[in-house]
């Protein structure tokens, strides 16, 4: 029994080619579903030899403005760890045992 694959309206669409000859692509977009529910996906892929579009991982959420200004800070706060110099290990600094007095 096959399965109805359900098509979604796609509203607007960036795309982001990268990679060794721009094979791989980011792609961020806002689709409609069916039921007129209105939702933001952001798909990673590659393309074929053939320079067709295969898509690899996608993930999709309601727009509100909270979940994507958390994304969004999310990923500057992962851009600006990296953009830091690493920290050197710290070492533990050994607390000086107790002197025992002999009585």
């Amino acid at each position: 029994m096959m399965e109805e694959q359900i098509v979604y309206e796609t509203i607007s669409q960036e795309e982001l080619k990268y990679g060794t000859n721009n094979t791989k692509f980011l792609e961020i977009s806002r689709k409609k579903a069916p039921d007129n529910n209105e939702f933001i996906a952001i798909a990673k892929g590659y393309y074929n030899q053939k320079g067709e579009k295969k898509y690899k991982t996608t993930v999709g959420f309601p727009i509100d403005k909270k979940l994507i200004d958390f994304i969004i800070n999310g990923i500057q706060k992962a851009q600006e760890k990296e953009e830091q110099p690493a920290e050197e290990p710290q070492e533990l600094e050994e607390e000086p045992e107790e002197e025992q007095q002999l009585q």
